[in-house]
């Protein structure tokens, strides 16, 4: 890892935000990273479907708790997992079929 002033800068204004903001931006960031995620395994046509558990909508909410926020993340992660799952394989297979 290596540091990076702008990266710290951002993070120091980020700090700075309410807690409401903060939520809302990481889920923000969280579902833009899930979608860069779809974007690629479309291209490379991969149809698994996205897993979904309804406690992401609460994240929905225009003033989330504590508890529902740490819910809807941890079901984004593990949304993000299984949807980068299913790309790193077929990317292996793509790979794997180049070599023979």
């Amino acid at each position: 890892m290596k540091e990076n002033n702008e990266f710290n800068d951002y993070i120091e204004k980020f700090k700075l935000l309410p807690l409401q903001t903060k939520k809302e931006k990481t889920i923000d960031e969280i579902k833009l990273l899930l979608a860069t995620i779809e974007k690629l395994k479309t291209d490379i046509n991969i149809n698994e479907e996205l897993i979904f558990n309804r406690e992401i909508l609460d994240s929905t909410s225009d003033n989330i708790s504590d508890d529902d926020f740490v819910e809807a993340v941890f079901v984004y992660i593990h949304m993000i997992e299984e949807s980068f799952g299913h790309y790193a394989n077929k990317i292996i297979e793509i790979l794997y079929k180049e070599e023979k």
